[in-house]
């Protein structure tokens, strides 16, 4: 039977950030004396919320933040990320409002469980223009638990009205592992921050998100 609701990871799956979280960092780093760090190397660091990648980066250019000055890096350099006067550099990958409107229109729910912060979450998302597609939006900070725990994927699943058979979007381990130990099909995108080993372990994966109607569909008859 085809799903009746999609869950989905933001970073690398709906919006491409990697410029966007590297110029934040680098700014950061700058702030604390550091190098800058280039994007291809942030990009490699995304993924497990803002609290791990100041952590990397930081690592990354020197001594990693110890227990006392982590938490206060992680708030600046939320502040920087939601500064309405920066520039910012995160933009949905091609096809992704349109492939939204589509599943809209088919009356499928769709909710968003991701490792970034609610406020810069719901601020990506308004500037993406995506925002208004999603009955649920659950960031890392407002999950009883973040990815790869399975709660986060139910808390998702429970705000959008418990759906009886979820499909789980994503391109990283721990979208995999989360949505499978919640019990749904996972589709992994091949043009995130996955890796080869996520890849390998997914129900289904997609080179374009346009595609994903198709691999849905296929799951459907699976």
């Amino acid at each position: 039977m085809r799903p009746d609701a999609i869950v989905f990871d933001l970073d690398g799956t709906l919006i491409d950030s990697a410029a966007d979280l590297a110029a934040t960092l680098n700014l950061l780093l700058e702030e604390n004396n550091r190098t800058r760090l280039p994007v291809d190397a942030v990009r490699r660091m995304i993924g497990d919320g803002v609290a791990a990648l100041v952590q990397r980066g930081f690592g990354a250019t020197g001594a990693a933040p110890d227990s006392a000055t982590h938490p206060t890096l992680t708030r600046r350099f939320l502040e920087i990320y939601t500064d309405p006067t920066r520039e910012h550099l995160a933009h949905p990958y091609p096809r992704v409002p349109e492939t939204l409107a589509a599943f809209a229109a088919e009356g499928l729910a769709m909710g968003v469980c991701t490792n970034k912060a609610q406020v810069a979450t719901d601020l990506v998302l308004r500037d993406a223009g995506l925002i208004g597609f999603f009955a649920a939006i659950v960031g890392q900070d407002t999950a009883p638990a973040p990815k790869p725990d399975p709660v986060h994927v139910r808390a998702v699943c429970e705000a959008l009205g418990n759906p009886g058979r979820p499909v789980m979007i994503g391109d990283s381990i721990n979208d995999l592992r989360a949505g499978q130990a919640a019990g749904l099909k996972v589709i992994l995108v091949t043009y995130g921050y996955g890796t080869p080993e996520a890849l390998a372990g997914a129900d289904a994966t997609i080179d374009r998100f346009e595609d994903l109607p198709a691999a849905i569909a296929a799951l459907s008859c699976s």
